[in-house]
């Protein structure tokens, strides 16, 4: 935060423990001193924190919830636990593939948005290089489920070294045709809406973002004025001792610390 001016952190995952209760990773539940004195570290230093439930191992309280109204009491104890203002539900994998659990999620945020109307919601969705699938958007557009912003993950797609900018802006110049037809909205609100969730540096399918890429991403997201732009991960903002390596503490890529979070922070300006 002091060496880049980015305040805004996404803690992720919140998973199913069992039962429908959210603990992190399935492992800690939300009194753990762990995640406590992070969000309380990073509010003391003039930031904060957006919790994000589900990601692509699971188990996910989306799938394991039996009823939407079950679900949504599981998200508003994280909300309560921790003071959010803001969540985001990442949802793909087995729980994107099952129609009862897009459904459910659904429901739940609908009760949210009842309970709740200040809380920003986000959803987060795989996608491929045409844009994510359009499914949950159309579900979500025909029950009336006003979305602060939906991001799409711009990576895993294989090699695209050189590519990756130019990829990551036709993605999401797919997701906001798709939020153009579902809510029949024009195209300024539509981007208004859209968000991008890259990677910075190596990904594990061989994909390059570098930080060149992401200063274009940038410059992207602050021209169309994206609902979100974020990356995974923070951790890995930093040159590896082996740069050719794929690890989860590193970039795998020759670079400063930090250099991504100082390149995105540009689209807070």
């Amino acid at each position: 935060m002091r060496a880049t001016g980015v305040k805004w952190f996404t803690l992720a995952f919140v998973i199913d423990g069992g039962s429908c209760e959210p603990l992190w990773d399935a492992e800690r539940t939300l009194d753990s001193a762990r995640d406590r004195t992070l969000i309380e570290t990073i509010r003391a230093e003039g930031g904060d924190v957006m919790v994000s439930f589900g990601g692509q191992k699971g188990p996910t309280l989306e799938l394991h919830c039996p009823s939407s109204a079950a679900l949504a009491a599981a998200y508003q104890r994280v909300i309560a636990a921790y003071r959010l203002s803001a969540i985001d539900i990442d949802i793909e994998s087995t729980s994107y593939a099952d129609p009862g659990t897009q459904q459910r999620v659904v429901e739940a945020l609908l009760l949210l948005r009842a309970q709740m109307p200040e809380l920003a919601i986000y959803i987060t969705l795989s996608s491929s290089t045409a844009g994510p699938d359009r499914t949950l958007i159309d579900r979500a557009a025909r029950a009336g489920l006003t979305i602060d912003g939906w991001s799409i993950m711009t990576f895993d797609w294989d090699n695209t070294s050189e590519q990756q900018a130019a990829l990551t802006m036709a993605a999401t110049d797919h997701l906001k045709d798709t939020l153009v037809s579902a809510y029949g909205i024009s195209e300024e609100q539509a981007y208004q809406r859209a968000g991008i969730s890259s990677m910075n540096g190596r990904s594990d399918e061989a994909g390059i973002v570098t930080v060149a890429d992401m200063r274009e991403i940038t410059r992207y997201a602050k021209q169309h004025k994206l609902a979100r732009l974020t990356f995974w991960a923070t951790n890995r903002d930093r040159p590896c001792p082996d740069a050719g390596k794929v690890v989860d503490r590193c970039s795998s890529l020759a670079q400063e610390n930090w250099e991504y979070t100082r390149a995105i922070s540009e689209y807070l300006r």
